[in-house]
């Protein structure tokens, strides 16, 4: 798939539940990921497990993904 799609994923709502674990089965995979949701607590904590885990490129971003401007701060 990284081929096709290349090295980075972007998984909104990756804090806890389905959201983490696709993060963790991507990480699994290769892929270097951005982690977006409003905890920004538990977006470090899983963030530091799947670097040191998976040795990725993660970075995290702390929002509302239903706030109105949402996509233009994940383009920022």
């Amino acid at each position: 798939m990284i081929p096709r799609y290349g090295p980075w994923a972007l998984v909104v709502g990756a804090s806890d539940g389905i959201g983490a674990a696709f993060a963790a089965e991507l990480a699994g995979r290769g892929y270097h990921l951005v982690l977006l949701a409003r905890r920004q607590s538990l977006l470090a904590e899983l963030a530091g497990r799947l670097r040191r885990a998976h040795h990725v490129e993660v970075r995290v971003a702390a929002l509302d993904a239903a706030a109105p401007d949402a996509a233009a701060a994940i383009l920022r």
